[in-house]
């Protein structure tokens, strides 16, 4: 844990840090208004406003951790796969659309709220890895094996 509080502590731009945690928040706060089941009465608006909530989480989502890697200041020069940074974006709108889709539809129901989680934590961490693949810099990426499980 020492190393990850290290790591963005001292080797990111803590101003990017910030508005990344920023854009998370209202992201996280948009999508769970949109899932508001009062405005769902009719079968259009809610399918637009489960659209909107994917759409708000998913991009917000992508968006906070494309703004944590521009954080990130190493002391060498990195640029981006763009193709490999729109998947990341397509994993994360996946992830989120099928997680939202078994969402549980009556409070209680703990097997859709844990199939749910894991298929939106899978989304968003399929969506990480491949982020972190799309960076070109002049060296090699290694993953501590501890910390990829943990994430």
């Amino acid at each position: 844990m020492f190393r990850v509080v290290g790591c963005i502590t001292q080797d990111h731009d803590l101003r990017l840090v910030a508005l990344a945690c920023l854009v998370c928040l209202l992201a996280t706060h948009t999508s769970v208004r949109l899932l508001n089941p009062r405005y769902h009465a009719e079968q259009w608006a809610g399918m637009i406003h489960s659209g909107s909530a994917i759409m708000a989480f998913s991009v917000g989502v992508w968006t906070t951790h494309f703004i944590g890697i521009l954080a990130f200041r190493p002391d060498i020069p990195v640029s981006f796969d763009v193709p490999l940074c729109i998947l990341s974006l397509v994993l994360a709108i996946a992830g989120t659309a099928i997680a939202y889709t078994i969402r549980p539809s009556e409070p209680g129901d703990k097997a859709a709220v844990v199939t749910s989680g894991v298929a939106l934590a899978a989304g968003i961490g399929a969506m990480h890895f491949v982020g972190m693949r799309s960076l070109i810099l002049p060296g090699v990426i290694h993953y501590d094996a501890d910390l990829v499980v943990a994430s």
